[in-house]
């Protein structure tokens, strides 16, 4: 049975020959926002949201990726989108009224370019930087034009971001700071083939599909509002931990590793709510709408109630501060739990896959990877290891070093312990997780 996902590359293919690739990345993304901030999977060692950053990768006119990200567009819901391109404050102004709103970005060079000349634009990195993963709460001062501080407070962030790119441009601005400070890496980055036909009548049916399209979304978006909790069952687990295995030994791409490899746990979930929707835009469709209308919880989805796990104590019992809103994981996994089998870990490693293959490609034309590597690998021999010990182990520029640490932090794979002993410097000491 088709599930949404399968129903949007219908709808993708009638409107374009745009590489399908496109269509399967972008298609995951409008539904995994449309989950909403309190829906996560509980894996170590945090929760995985599933809002996402994806870049659609193509030359110009023939691979057709501005036209497939009008089509994505076309499809969400536009009363939940930021405007598609502004300055970093009124970027902030937005996220302060609407945290949890959908942002389509044009070109990203005009981006990429702002950061890799230290412009203002680079502030929008920074901010989607800090924003990403979903924290509670994120505060920002920046001036205005009569050099006036002004505060922005956004409140439980849920961003995700589309954007397109030409190959040239992407490697023309791609520099160490990108990739290692992670902006680059919080990018699903798909690289899309021409396959152009010639135009032809476009079918009908496509305005059909399309207000389908965006009914379920709307319903999910409903179904969602409290939040659904999900996690890998056992035969699921064992699957990703192969596959991470095996990505973790392809040592140019590890700067995209962990970002990608949190992007297979939330597509997995995507894909399940995928084919539960499914069930629900077979014929007779509008009968089925009404049942979908019925209902007031996403577990209530038929396919996704055969996966739902008992409540192992009583939710009153629990403490709101255990909420998938606000993140306390011993006593949120006490939730009833949507458990996700191996054959969604294994379709969405298989969408990502390319995403994989560029980076692979795109890694290339920026030599970062090395000290990266160097430092993990002393690490993963010297689980507690000093600063200096490191430094003597490695060879390399302390900025090279830092700036490895810093990844390695943000993937959550060493903790930094800084100790100072009477009349002495401060020490770091780094301790492998």
């Amino acid at each position: 049975m088709p599930g949404w996902l399968e129903h949007y590359l219908i709808y993708h293919s009638i409107r374009t020959d745009a590489d399908p690739n496109f269509a399967k990345i972008e298609g995951c993304q409008l539904l995994g926002h449309m989950l909403g901030r309190k829906s996560v999977n509980l894996i170590e060692p945090d929760a995985v949201y599933h809002n996402s950053y994806v870049g659609l990768v193509g030359e110009s006119t023939i691979t057709r990726k501005s036209t497939s990200q009008r089509i994505g567009k076309e499809v969400f819901p536009n009363t939940f989108c930021h405007p598609d391109e502004s300055s970093p404050e009124q970027f902030l102004v937005e996220l302060s009224q609407h945290p949890n709103f959908f942002n389509w970005y044009g070109e990203f060079t005009y981006l990429l370019k702002g950061i890799n000349s230290n412009n203002w634009m680079g502030r929008m990195a920074e901010i989607m930087n800090h924003i990403f993963d979903c924290p509670n709460s994120y505060t920002k001062t920046l001036r205005d034009n009569k050099g006036v501080p002004v505060r922005f407070n956004v409140n439980q962030p849920y961003l995700s971001f589309n954007t397109t790119c030409t190959p040239d441009m992407m490697e023309k601005y791609l520099d160490k700071e990108l990739l290692v400070g992670g902006f680059l890496a919080r990018f699903l980055l798909v690289e899309g083939k021409s396959n152009t036909r010639p135009r032809g009548r476009l079918d009908p049916k496509f305005k059909l599909y399309k207000e389908r399209l965006n009914t379920m979304l709307m319903q999910l978006h409903r179904l969602s509002s409290g939040g659904v909790t999900f996690e890998l069952d056992d035969d699921a687990l064992k699957r990703y931990n192969e596959i991470e295995k095996f990505l973790l030994k392809k040592e140019k791409i590890l700067p995209f590793v962990g970002r990608y490899l949190n992007y297979i746990i939330s597509f997995a979930d995507i894909l399940l709510v995928s084919d539960a929707l499914g069930e629900y835009m077979q014929e007779p469709y509008d009968e089925n709408v009404k049942e979908i209308v019925k209902l007031d919880k996403l577990e209530k989805l038929g396919y996704i109630y055969l996966k739902y796990k008992p409540n192992i104590v009583s939710k009153n019992n629990i403490s709101n501060s255990a909420h998938p809103g606000n993140i306390n994981i011993k006593k949120l996994s006490k939730f009833s739990t949507v458990q996700v089998t191996r054959d969604y870990v294994d379709r969405a490693y298989e969408i990502i896959k390319p995403c994989f293959e560029y980076v692979a490609k795109l890694v290339n034309y920026v030599d970062t990877w090395q000290p990266y590597a160097k430092v993990k690998k002393e690490i993963d021999k010297h689980p507690i290891i000093d600063h200096s010990s490191l430094q003597r182990l490695v060879h390399l520029k302390p900025i090279d070093i830092q700036n490895a640490i810093g990844m390695l932090e943000e993937e959550h794979y060493i903790r930094r312990e800084v100790t100072q002993a009477p009349g002495r410097k401060a020490k770091s000491v780094y301790h492998k997780l």
